[in-house]
Formats: C-alpha cells, structure tokens, sequence
C-alpha cells in the first residue's frame, strides 16, 4: 500500500557496488549459462541489466521464463542457483536497504501499513561486553571457540566486564586479537523487517537478486500470506501495477477505507470508538485489480480488527471543524496559535506528513 520510493539519485550505481568485487566472474558464468543453456539467451546478455532492471522488465522476463515447460523451468532454475543464489547476498542487500544514505524510508510495511518495521544501530562494543556477562556456558565455548572448562570457568569469574578492556587483561591463551576477531560486527546496523521478493524466487531464479523486487515488508505478509503467491489482475496474470516497486504503484488513489454503521445499530452514537462492534470497516477499490491486493494480504480482517483507530479519526475530524479550531485560533491569537498550527497540533500532521506512521492511509481517509 506504500510505494518504495528511491530517493537516491544514484541507487543503481550504488546497488551495483554490492556485486562489484565478483562482477566480472559473476558475467562470466552468465555467458557460460547461456551457452548451454539457449533458452537463456532470451534475456539480457549483461548480467547487470538483469540486477538493475526495472520492474516492468522484471515482469515480463519473469512472464517469459514462466511460459516455459515445467521441465525447462526446473532445468534453468537448476541451472541458475548458483549464480542467482539469494543466500549469499541477502545480507549485503539488507544492509543495503538498511543504509540510510541509500535513501529507503523504512518505518512502515509496504504491503499492510500496519506495522512497524525499522533499522536500528548497535553498538558492537557494548553487544559483545552484554555477551560476556550474561551467556551460558555452552554460549561461551561455541562463540569463542574453546572447548577448556577452565576457561569459560575463569571468565565467569571475571564478570562483571565494563570494557574490552576487561576482557583482554583475563590470564588465558587467548591470541591478543581474540576479542576483535570474535566480536567484530559485520554489519553496523540491524534491521526489524523482511525483504520480500514480489516475484517468487523459487519460481524463477532470474530476478532473485533484481533490486525492484524487492519489497521492504513485515513477517506477517511476507512469511504468513504472501509467501510465494504473485501479485496477480483480474485474468491472473502478474500485475505490474500492484506492486510496491512499479512506478504505476498507486493504491492510495484507486482504495479508500470507509466506517459503516452495522444494520440495526445506532450511527448516531456521540462516542463511536467507544461502540466499535456496531461498525464495519470496508476497502472500495475503483480499480478491481486492487481488490486482489487486498484479499491477498486480509486488509479488510486485519484493519477491522484495528477499527478503533478509524473511529478516532472520525470523531476528530467530527469534533474539530474548521470552525471550532477557527474559534479556538482567535482566543490564543495572542499567544502565537494560529488555525494552520492548532490544525496541525489535532491532527499531528508532522508525524503523519513525512509517512514514518504506520495507519497513515487509515487515517487519512477518515479525515477526506
């Protein structure tokens, strides 16, 4: 439901850096690839056209590879595990994403809207003293390697480490590098979120390692209800336009979130977030490609379960017109209040503006 947006000006020079130091061995298997295996040779002969390729080319390359036997699938797919093997980038590309500089703003799921996901840092320093105080002592021996009884004993002796410091004055065998080399980071940041491949992998090896398919997403879409389906239109074919990495992305204008009252229950209730069972949440979509979007990820079940967020919304926009906070603005004139800011203050339009918020089309639609 929220667009990836790809702030960098540079990206897909800087997403190529990932592949940099294996390019050229990288293109050289391709060729081979492609060699033997002529059905290849219906794709870019750059590899590099295929990891930075836009998602309409990724569509229909994906779309090509699927017209194909099942044998043939199974045979490429074999054939290009190796060179298309997701695991053994999957950190570097999180980083990646992870890297604020790269220009990713990652606070929301992009499919939900619903949770929050995000990029933490730590401090590789204190994470490796928290390690020493409190670890077992199978948890010693398995990441500093030893197998001494005596030692782990000595260790915990030792404890409570304040520095590395601590750790290096302990009277072991331990080279004098054993610290850096046992908890050095590999990675400066952390990260609370999934990358999904809009375009299944296991289908298609191709673009398991294609920037735009790769969609920034909670464990609940990505792992419980996407898993390996594809986003797909009304005749069942993959939909380039439903997915969060097309430029044609546009969910917010073609689904609006709307609060009906349940038959036989009062709509005029003063405090309708304090009665949310009699009201029923829906998802019209103008564009009934849309609606797979929706029944794919159970919007309309997981934002109901969520409706006392729209009913505050709706109170809110009920309760502060632009008359009242116009009343409100000519009695705090005086004290540097006007009607953009007292708006701004109700509806906390700071936080919601810069899109960090999880519900924020939620909340923008009960406030049209």
């Amino acid at each position: 439901m929220r667009k990836v947006a790809y702030q960098n000006r540079n990206i897909l020079k800087t997403y190529m850096q990932i592949f940099q130091p294996t390019l050229t061995k990288m293109q050289t298997s391709w060729e081979s690839l492609r060699k033997t295996n002529v059905e290849l040779q219906q794709f870019p002969a750059n590899i590099q056209d295929i990891l930075i390729g836009n998602f309409h080319q990724l569509v229909q390359w994906y779309n090509l590879f699927m017209n194909w036997s099942l044998s043939i699938r199974e045979k490429l797919n074999s054939s290009l595990e190796t060179l298309f093997n997701y695991d053994d980038w999957s950190q570097e590309i999180a980083e990646f994403f992870k890297d604020p500089q790269n220009g990713f703003s990652i606070s929301s799921c992009h499919y939900c809207d619903m949770a929050y996901i995000n990029v933490f840092e730590i401090d590789p320093d204190a994470d490796a003293i928290y390690f020493l105080n409190t670890a077992s002592d199978e948890e010693l021996k398995a990441k500093l390697k030893v197998k001494s009884d005596n030692t782990i004993e000595k260790i915990k002796q030792a404890r409570i480490f304040h520095s590395k410091n601590d750790f290096k004055a302990l009277k072991t065998r331990f080279a004098p590098d054993k610290y850096e080399k046992t908890f050095k980071p590999n990675y400066k940041y952390r990260h609370h979120f999934d990358l999904d491949h809009v375009l299944p992998k296991s289908n298609c090896r191709l673009v398991s390692l294609s920037l735009f398919n790769f969609v920034p997403s909670c464990q609940i879409c990505n792992q419980k209800l996407k898993k390996t389906k594809v986003l797909r239109d009304l005749s069942g074919a993959p939909c380039e336009k439903l997915s969060p990495t097309s430029p044609n992305f546009d969910f917010d204008s073609n689904a609006e979130f709307h609060i009906i009252p349940k038959q036989g229950t009062n709509p005029g209730r003063i405090r309708p977030v304090l009665h949310p069972q009699d009201f029923e949440l829906k998802i019209l979509c103008k564009d009934p490609d849309y609606e797979n979007f929706v029944n794919l990820f159970k919007l309309k079940e997981r934002y109901q379960s969520h409706i006392k967020i729209a009913l505050h919304w709706m109170e809110m926009k009920i309760d502060y017109t632009d008359a009242h906070i116009q009343m409100m603005a000519n009695s705090l004139q005086h004290f540097g209040y006007s009607f953009e800011k007292i708006k701004c203050d109700i509806f906390q339009k700071d936080l919601y503006d810069n899109g960090e918020m999880s519900f924020t089309k939620l909340r923008n639609d009960m406030l049209k």
